[in-house]
Parts: structure tokens; C-alpha cells; sequence
């Protein structure tokens, strides 16, 4: 039938980034995204914030797709995509700082983006869902749940901060490349060199341009145009 609304889910969202590489529509994205801040921005439902409305390719109507959940992956797609100018062409072992279910979803994009990671430990106080698990799995990347933020970030060469990251400088491998999905994830410490003395770390903060209104229904509609 064709018109009216239709509601995507978590799960339809995890199916569709089986066919969107997240990461380059971001890139592409924000090569093209005018000032931030005046880019058109998805329809907001009227009764309900957390929802974004778009044009459903399928039906020719409007599709409902969960705010909350593009927004987790448009951040996971821009640390992707930020990260990837700076890992040097070797093997990548990941940790991402942050709470469930955003944690997930950065899982789930950095293993599409970057597939020369083998392991990616996370901070979260519940069960990795089953179809995390064996997407990893069948990627042949290791996933293991960190009691938290020094443990998920020891010994990786890729730390991506999904939320605020109590981490210093002990423990961080000497030359990782350390990403902020949000904004003042990282401590002041980790920012600022002491003595003068530059860490021997790089530490990404998110551009505004990542913070673009405009990004989530870029996205959404990258997502909807992939439905089959």
C-alpha cells in the first residue's frame, strides 16, 4: 500500500547498515554539508522528540525512524570516519568508552569501517545483543566487555569515547589514536600537555560539522534509499 507512515526499529536500523557503509555517507556528508547549523533537518513528529520523520522511498509516504538510534550511529560513523585518517595501515585493536546501547552501535560501524580491527573490548553493564555478537564473529573480531574506561582502552591503538572517559595517560598505548564521539568526552588532562610536552597519543575532538543538524536525516534517507 502505497503512502501513510511506517516505523522502523532498532532492529530494521541494524539490518539496514548491513547495506550502508555508514562511515562514507558521513565523509561524503560533511564534504558537502553547508555551515552547521543551516542545513535542512529531518520533520520532528509532532507529539513525540524522539522520533524523525522522512520520506519513505518504499511506500512514498513518511517513515518513523527511532532519533535516538540515528543519532548513536551518525556519532559512531564520524569517529569511524575521523579515525581512519590517522590508524596507519596495520592491525587495529579498539576500545570504546561509553554506555549500552550507544556502545553497540559503535561496535557495529568501526568493524564496517575499518576492517583491519580483530578486537574491541567495551564498557557496558549489560549482555552484548546476539546480533552483535555474530556479526563480530563472523568478521573474525574478537569482542569482550570491559569493567571500565582504563580497561577498554588498554593496549588499543584506536580508543573512541561514546560518552565521558575517565582515562589518564597511564595505560594508553604511545601513539593510539583517541576519538571523541561527543563533545568534552576526554578529561582536560588528556587535552592539554604537561610541561610542554606534547602526549604521545593523537586525541581527535568532534568537528562541529559532525554536529550538524542536517547529518541524521542524511543519513536516515541513506538508510530508507537501501531498503530492497
Amino acid at each position: 500500500m502505497r503512502g501513510g507512515t511506517r516505523t522502523l526499529t532498532d532492529d530494521d536500523l541494524w539490518a539496514l547498515t548491513e547495506h550502508v557503509d555508514v562511515s562514507v555517507v558521513l565523509r561524503a556528508a560533511l564534504a558537502e554539508l553547508p555551515a552547521p547549523g543551516t542545513a535542512q533537518v529531518a520533520d520532528r513528529h509532532p507529539d513525540d522528540d524522539s522520533v524523525l520523520l522522512l520520506a519513505d522511498p518504499l511506500t512514498g509516504g513518511k517513515a518513523e525512524l527511532p532519533a535516538a538510534v540515528v543519532r548513536a550511529i551518525r556519532q559512531a560513523g564520524c569517529a569511524a570516519a575521523a579515525a581512519a585518517d590517522l590508524l596507519p595501515p596495520a592491525v587495529i585493536t579498539a576500545g570504546v568508552v561509553g554506555t549500552a546501547p550507544d556502545v553497540w552501535w559503535h561496535a557495529r560501524v568501526l568493524c564496517q569501517a575499518l576492517p583491519a580491527i580483530t578486537h574491541i573490548a567495551v564498557t557496558a553493564a549489560s549482555t552484548p545483543p546476539a546480533r552483535l555478537v555474530d556479526h563480530l564473529d563472523l568478521a573474525g573480531v574478537g569482542l569482550a566487555v570491559a569493567a571500565d574506561a582504563p580497561t577498554a582502552a588498554f593496549g588499543a591503538n584506536l580508543v573512541v569515547a561514546a560518552g565521558p572517559a575517565a582515562l589518564t595517560t597511564k595505560g594508553i598505548t604511545a601513539g593510539a589514536v583517541l576519538v571523541e564521539a561527543v563533545s568534552d568526552a576526554y578529561p582536560p588532562s588528556l587535552r592539554t600537555p604537561v610541561d610542554d610536552l606534547q602526549h604521545p597519543f593523537h586525541l581527535i575532538p568532534p568537528p562541529a560539522s559532525c554536529h550538524s543538524p542536517g547529518l541524521d536525516a542524511i543519513l536516515g534517507a541513506a538508510l530508507l534509499a537501501s531498503l530492497p
